[in-house]
């Protein structure tokens, strides 16, 4: 099922596992920031990357299969053209939710995620959304989220991140 935006906010406060697909170790690139970003916010985030041992100081492991505990989002970080198999694995998981990163569109993916109880989230562009990119700060805690700071200060501009702190909001 297609999550729309309150769903989403649910998951954000009720989720604490992201598995991330495609996490870069440059932390100059979009996947790299958003998880130190949301491991900050206190999620733990496992990475999942083939050609790597560790990423933002987590054990990194070669794919979904290989993760020990439950994930609750799979959050993937790659080309459009290579999702579909990642969310055929994600789909084993039993996750709340898989998450398609900004730009990352694979209709045959939301296809067969739409045929299960598993969230889907496909962040685009036109999304009304990803407007939301200015936000307050908000800190992840047992009872939700609050302003950290109360000002607004712009975060890079990720689906995730921006709803993450767009929760202060509602």
């Amino acid at each position: 099922m297609v999550l729309e935006e309150a769903e989403i906010r649910e998951l954000l406060k009720t989720a604490r596992v992201i598995a991330v697909v495609g996490l870069s170790p440059d932390p100059e690139k979009p996947s790299n920031s958003v998880s130190r970003y949301m491991k900050e916010k206190g999620y733990r985030i496992i990475p999942v990357n083939p050609a790597q041992d560790e990423i933002i100081g987590e054990k990194c492991y070669k794919a979904l299969s290989e993760i020990p505990e439950q994930v609750d989002i799979v959050d993937i970080f790659m080309r459009s053209e290579k999702a579909l198999p990642v969310v055929e694995e994600a789909l084993t998981l039993k996750p709340k939710a898989i998450w398609l990163q900004l730009g990352i569109r694979n209709d045959e993916a939301r296809r067969l995620v739409e045929q299960t109880d598993v969230g889907y989230v496909e962040t685009s562009a036109s999304n009304r959304s990803t407007r939301a990119l200015s936000l307050p700060e908000l800190r992840h805690s047992d009872r939700g989220f609050r302003s950290a700071t109360g000002s607004c200060q712009p975060q890079p501009a990720s689906f995730f991140m921006s709803l993450h702190q767009s929760n202060q909001s509602n």
